[in-house]
């Protein structure tokens, strides 16, 4: 049985050869990541040396910054025992995890071995959708579930469930998926987002310190497609496109054309681009576990949104929830916040129980042992819903939430509403913009799409209450 030597052993027993081993020289370090899909990486090439996880690991913090860094805890796996090596990993981040997951969104991941490809590969060729000669790209990820299902381990299907998208690109062809596929985060949006994580994961940690009726009992960050789709939103509203420094050099003389641009061109651009690219993420089946999401990640949004002199520029999070009436995302709501009450008096009851047995019942009614309620956004709640205090009741506790929860339900981003400016984009000269931008101006939405954007009320809604609200910040 061979061992490994600690952080920097040169054992590589069963594993592939890479540029980096010669004789007499020193072979660099192996690692391997925490992911149980991952594989022995060459710290020296990059080059990937296997496909078994050979070690798991138990680290915590010691006083080193969170890094866990201070104690490192290495045990073997089978595979160490069959004759292959151990090594160390690194702990467990959720920055990491959100690393990952964009990798997996953007199919710049680990990519599936050539040998389960190809029986993916023929499952789908057995398939009617296969047998018919159909695109691969009118696959989703259920469908693509159901291949895995038909045609790897079970291990295999939860390790390659996440790659999705990189099946349907393989499927299809790089060239084909390229051209005719949906398109995928430029590199900027997704380096935004991985910035924007790490002090949404600051907030979100401070909400579950302060034991929120909305984050209690969560160790885990809400689900990532709904937290990528708002700092998506978020990325986008600091971009802008490569024509529009041109278009502002044209119209710096004429102030009314220029604020009419920004408010229908510019803004309808970041839209267009959001709705086109949050395609990738996906929503949850159930809408009481999508409209929890959502809230936990609007509530921290709106914490950064209040933050003075962040390093970062945050503008209000509008409700980015799946097209439902608005009735039944108020059932869905009360549905919710009653689960949350009736989880909380189930937890206040059995931490009140004494070893000898259930404490007599009370008379009046239970005070709330939550620290807060609501974080201070800054924003007013109606009178009637009572303070968000620590002694409040529960009832009113409920109240004060279910209050705030509406309002910020209440801010809606208007998918179907939102303009097209690509006839604005194609203007080669300052004359030919702003004769595109009076005639829209000045038709109120009466002439045709290609030469107005038009005076949809649901998008002159939007755009009075978003951009009043984030110029007054």
């Amino acid at each position: 049985m061979q061992q490994g030597r600690g952080p920097d052993h040169s054992d590589r027993a069963g594993l592939r050869d890479c540029p980096c081993v010669a004789k007499g020289a020193p072979f660099p370090r192996v690692h391997c990541s925490l992911r149980d899909d991952a594989h022995p990486v060459c710290t020296g090439c990059g080059l990937v040396l296997g496909y078994a996880l050979l070690v798991h690991h138990d680290a915590s913090d010691r006083g080193d910054g969170g890094n866990a860094s201070g104690r490192m805890l290495v045990h073997t796996s089978m595979d160490s025992w069959m004759g292959h090596r151990n090594a160390l990993s690194a702990a467990y981040s959720r920055s990491v995890h959100f690393a990952e997951f964009m990798a997996l969104a953007t199919i710049t991941g680990p990519a599936i071995p050539d040998s389960d490809m190809d029986a993916i590969a023929a499952a789908y060729a057995h398939t009617d959708h296969g047998r018919n000669w159909e695109d691969p790209l009118d696959l989703t990820c259920s469908r693509v579930r159901e291949l895995l299902r038909g045609s790897m381990s079970r291990d295999n299907q939860r390790r390659y469930a996440e790659r999705w998208l990189q099946i349907i690109h393989r499927l299809c062809g790089p060239d084909w998926f390229e051209r005719y596929g949906p398109p995928l985060l430029p590199g900027w949006a997704v380096h935004d987002m991985k910035q924007r994580f790490h002090w949404f994961n600051r907030v979100y940690d401070h909400f579950h310190r302060e034991q929120h009726p909305l984050f209690q009992g969560r160790n885990n960050v809400p689900y990532l497609c709904t937290v990528a789709r708002a700092l998506l939103f978020q990325a986008v509203h600091a971009a802008e496109p490569h024509w529009a420094a041109q278009h502002r050099q044209w119209l710096r003389l004429d102030l009314d054309l220029l604020v009419f641009w920004e408010r229908h061109v510019l803004l309808a651009w970041r839209l267009e681009f959001f709705w086109t690219h949050s395609w990738v993420f996906r929503w949850l089946k159930s809408p009481s576990s999508q409209l929890h999401n959502e809230l936990m990640v609007a509530h921290v949004l709106e914490r950064l949104r209040m933050t003075r002199h962040h390093v970062l520029s945050w503008v209000e999070h509008p409700c980015l929830l799946p097209q439902r009436p608005a009735a039944e995302w108020t059932r869905e709501l009360r549905r919710l916040l009653s689960s949350l009450s009736s989880s909380r008096s189930r937890s206040r009851a059995r931490s009140s129980r004494s070893p000898s047995g259930p404490s007599p019942r009370s008379s009046g009614p239970k005070r709330s042992t939550s620290r807060s309620c609501l974080p201070p956004t800054g924003s007013r709640v109606p009178a009637t819903t009572g303070p968000s205090s620590c002694s409040s009741h529960s009832t009113s506790s409920t109240d004060t939430l279910l209050a705030e929860s509406t309002r910020l339900l209440a801010r809606s981003c208007p998918k179907s509403a939102v303009p097209s400016s690509a006839c604005f984009s194609e203007a080669r000269t300052a004359t030919e913009l702003k004769r595109l931008l009076s005639a829209s101006k000045n038709s109120n939405g009466t002439t045709s799409g290609k030469t107005s954007i038009g005076a949809d009320p649901e998008w002159e809604w939007f755009c009075d209450v978003y951009l009043n609200n984030n110029d007054n910040d």
